[in-house]
């Protein structure tokens, strides 16, 4: 052990004792502070004001009681290293020694500059180790209480802080108010700037829920982007002030990350531990997040107090109930109206662009077929297999804002009108944006040509980055591309177009996804393309099955 400066306390009615051990010290331990006290009461008050190393406790019974000495120590959990000193050694009084906390026995008769000194050092080495030891568990223990992305505490530890937090709250009488907030349309960043972008406004979010929340809350990523705050001894005028606060933060915050910049809003929900009905934890939790699904229901961006939505279904269960139905079913036909207005528009678009040229004149239509055969392949739920067919009708819509010179050109683009032929995802999103009833088919047709090695267009995006309805488009669209022909390009037979999508998997294709795909093909389960006529009858009865099971 290097010369360290230690500190030792000594404890033990007899002066001799002590002006030896420090005569000892002195020589073989230079540097090292000494105490000496006569009694227990001196001892502990010594220990609780000047914390040590270690205790040297001597053993004289019955006049002084070592042993009993040890366990008051212990009792007041002071944590040092403790060598107890006899004047009588015995095997019986090291072996209860050793059982209290000691780090080592020795007899008087054994004491010498060596012995001591050789004691001590093992004694404080050990301790030493112990502290390193008891700091990696706790380190352990705080890394498997927190979410590793926020560092707040997890969900699992948050319902154990919950259970003791409630019970507190029970006992004492004191007001608890658990509060669950959840970051907007937040899967719409994911999916348009990619997952480290995602991550990235997690992460500030924290940082704003920290700034907020007092010393004695209780902050937590309850799991995605839901976060949960436990506070105590705050009344409900004082909860709702907090959370309107939180939510003018968010509200007035943009989230940048070198190119990246979105707005992103939070509904809040809160509920009371004073609510007769909130019996347990988990009911008070439940309270939190009926009132969250209130605030989201209610247009988002939004504070909602459980005994508010409490009162405000209490008011639908009369006859404001039937009113408020009859006008929503009207908004719903209305709703409908212009979702079949839109089609019927966004058909002619495409059909504009199409039918200029004879090798792409039916490529949406083969497109969407294609896509839908592999959707239905999967199994997928109707929802999505709907979404994925309007985005096969609409993923060229974009090309409308091309310049027709560039779009109908006859060989190859040069670089610059390639790079203009490559907005085109973009100009199609941005063309339905305005279209909130598009969410999902915006992103299908935003991400149709990126590619699965992350070398696609617009945004570089890849693997399962990608949404699954686009990588299901961007095998569809190659395909027919290649079975068509281009100004640019050569048809190919379906067998070379087969050979082509099969050296692209992993690269420019799912490798799952074009495996099914080609399968399709082999089997004939994947329907062909048509005639031109023939096509306008597929697409208007796909369009009448869209508008049934949207």
């Amino acid at each position: 052990m290097p010369n360290t400066r230690i500190s030792i306390l000594c404890i033990d009615e007899n002066k001799s004792f002590a002006k030896t051990a420090e005569g000892i010290l002195k020589k073989d331990l230079s540097g090292a502070s000494f105490a000496f006290v006569q009694n227990g009461e001196s001892a502990l008050h010594h220990l609780s004001e000047h914390p040590v190393d270690l205790v040297l406790v001597g053993h004289h019974t019955p006049k002084f009681d070592g042993l009993s000495m040890m366990e008051d120590i212990r009792k007041k959990k002071i944590d040092t290293a403790i060598i107890m000193i006899a004047s009588q050694g015995n095997e019986r009084t090291a072996v209860e020694a050793m059982k209290r906390g000691a780090y080592d026995y020795i007899s008087k008769k054994e004491l010498t500059a060596s012995t001591l000194s050789s004691a001590i050092r093992n004694a404080i080495s050990q301790k030493r180790i112990e502290e390193k030891k008891r700091q990696k568990g706790e380190r352990i223990k705080e890394q498997a209480a927190q979410d590793g992305l926020t560092g707040l505490y997890n969900h699992r530890y948050f319902k154990y802080l919950m259970e003791k937090e409630f019970r507190q709250a029970l006992r004492y009488a004191y007001p608890l108010h658990c509060i669950m907030l959840d970051l907007d349309d937040f899967k719409s960043i994911n999916d348009t700037y990619g997952h480290i972008f995602g991550d990235s406004v997690l992460q500030k979010s924290a940082e704003i829920l920290r700034r907020q929340m007092r010393d004695v809350d209780l902050l937590a990523r309850y799991g995605g982007e839901e976060f949960v705050m436990l506070c105590s001894h705050i009344k409900k005028d004082g909860v709702l002030t907090l959370c309107e606060r939180i939510r003018e933060s968010f509200f007035c915050r943009t989230f940048q990350d070198g190119e990246n910049s979105a707005r992103v809003t939070a509904s809040i929900g809160v509920a009371g531990s004073t609510d007769p009905s909130v019996t347990e934890p988990q009911v008070l939790i439940r309270h939190a997040d009926e009132a969250l699904y209130e605030a989201k229901h209610r247009g988002k961006n939004n504070v909602c107090h459980w005994k508010e939505k409490q009162s405000f279904d209490e008011l639908l269960n009369n006859e404001y109930q039937q009113k408020i139905a009859h006008y929503q079913n009207r908004f719903i036909g209305f709703t409908q109206e212009m979702v079949d207005k839109f089609i019927e528009y966004s058909k002619t678009i495409v059909e504009e662009i199409e039918k200029k040229d004879r090798r792409t004149a039916q490529h949406s239509p083969n497109v969407t077929r294609y896509a839908v055969s592999l959707a239905k392949a999967l199994h997928l739920p109707q929802p999505e297999i709907n979404s994925i067919r309007l985005a096969g009708m609409l993923h060229d819509i974009g090309k409308a804002g091309i310049d027709p010179q560039i779009l109908y050109k006859k060989g190859g683009y040069n670089p610059k009108e390639f790079r203009i032929m490559k907005l085109h995802p973009l100009f199609s999103a941005k063309m339905i944006e305005p279209l909130n009833f598009l969410d999902k088919e915006l992103q299908i047709i935003l991400q149709h040509h990126e590619r699965f090695d992350g070398k696609g267009y617009p945004t570089g995006r890849k693997g399962r980055e990608i949404c699954r309805g686009a990588r299901i488009l961007s095998i569809c669209d190659a395909y027919d591309a290649m079975i068509s022909g281009r100004s640019y390009k050569k048809k190919l037979s379906q067998k070379g177009a087969c050979s082509q999508i099969g050296e692209g998997s992993g690269s420019q294709f799912d490798p799952n996804l074009s495996q099914i795909f080609l399968s399709l093909v082999e089997s004939q389960a994947l329907n062909q393309p048509t005639s031109s006529a023939a096509g306008t009858q597929k697409m208007t009865a796909m369009e009448s099955n869209l508008k049934r099971n949207r």
